[in-house]
């Protein structure tokens, strides 16, 4: 409990909540968790608290991108008049995977409820399915 609790700290600064922004809220909270465990070592983390917060940090980094790169397909697709259709399926598409990444990843943590394993379980496959989503947002930015 008290892991989870300094888990929740770390992962939740309290300063980023005046914030708005996927982009701005994921920097600010990597920030945070960068300023509260300066000398941690992500390169070879040794213990499940380590690899926690390292692998929420890698989480952040990657979340950081993919907001970026929705950034530039919203404004590519939005501003081009004659894409309305075309934007409002990404718009569609977009807001579906995260309900989905979102489920599918309390879906993996939740079968380690309970142990110190599950931050890092969840975090994990946030990580995955982002990275995979910016590449795909990144094809739509190559098609023109």
């Amino acid at each position: 409990m008290i892991v989870s609790t300094l888990l929740l700290l770390v992962a939740a600064p309290a300063d980023c909540s005046e914030k708005s922004g996927a982009r701005i809220s994921s920097e600010c909270a990597l920030q945070e968790s960068l300023r509260q465990l300066p000398d941690l070592d992500c390169e070879e983390p040794m213990t499940q608290t380590a690899m926690n917060v390292c692998s929420y940090r890698t989480y952040l980094r990657a979340d950081i991108a993919l907001n970026q790169a929705w950034s530039q397909v919203a404004e590519r697709y939005r501003a081009d008049d004659g894409q309305t259709d075309t934007w409002n399926a990404i718009l569609k598409a977009q807001r579906s995977w995260l309900a989905y990444r979102d489920a599918e990843c309390a879906l993996q943590r939740d079968r380690f409820e309970g142990g110190s394993i599950a931050p890092l379980i969840a975090n994990s496959c946030l990580f995955t399915l982002t990275e995979l989503r910016t590449e795909q947002l990144q094809t739509l930015l190559d098609e023109n």
